[in-house]
């Protein structure tokens, strides 16, 4: 029971700094200037630079349940009109049930870490074998969502959204959607890429810290 409870802490933990880090990425604003300036934003949807950063922040709002809706509206060719259409909105309904799924699943995963971390507390078991094996489900996991960043994206891109969603609202035209031309496929992947090393920062140093601590801990 208890080898099983290590094993479950230990994939927990890692499962737990990697929804942290995507849940990171996405709020960060210097992320955003920088695929704006990167992908040339701007100049696709005809939007002034200085306004296109209020309408990630309702997107990214939206999806962990700040707002009610993803409407907003922005200056297009110097006219006031909304940003979206319907299809878009419908399918930002659909993203913001996965990440609030996820954002629960974050929450569960801490609560049972707790639980899991009482329970070997209790039975002074050596702590090393947890943040090893942190490590070592971080590497396997790491090295997963690398490879498909660094190789094909497109279509585990593809992939993904078939397999989340039960409906084609996810597909949209690039020439006409404002949203497509806001977050482009390119976005995306880098999504993945800085989570993912923001990931195999954090899982390595905690690995590192966890390791020295449990160590010093056993010689008093």
């Amino acid at each position: 029971m208890t080898k099983i409870v290590e094993i479950a802490v230990s994939l927990m933990v890692s499962l737990i700094i990697l929804l942290g880090a995507f849940f990171y990425v996405i709020d960060l604003n210097g992320f955003y200037t920088y695929e704006i300036e990167k992908n040339d934003i701007a100049g696709i949807v005809n939007i002034p630079k200085d306004d296109l950063l209020p309408l990630y922040k309702a997107l990214t709002d939206y999806m962990v349940d700040k707002r009610d809706d993803i409407q907003i509206q922005a200056m297009v060719d110097g006219v006031a009109i909304p940003m979206y259409n319907q299809r878009e909105i419908d399918h930002m309904v659909d993203v913001k049930r996965l990440s609030m799924a996820a954002k629960h699943l974050l929450y569960i995963l801490m609560g049972l870490t707790a639980l899991g971390l009482f329970h070997l507390v209790r039975r002074k078991i050596d702590f090393k074998h947890i943040f090893l094996g942190q490590l070592i489900s971080t590497l396997i996991i790491f090295v997963g969502f690398a490879g498909m960043a660094m190789t094909d994206f497109t279509t585990y891109f593809i992939k993904f959204h078939e397999l989340v969603f039960t409906n084609d609202l996810w597909v949209l035209d690039p020439n006409t959607s404002r949203m497509i031309q806001l977050l482009p496929e390119v976005f995306f992947r880098d999504v993945v890429i800085l989570t993912v090393l923001g990931y195999g920062f954090v899982s390595f140093l905690l690995a590192i810290a966890g390791v020295a601590v449990n160590r010093r801990l056993l010689k008093r």
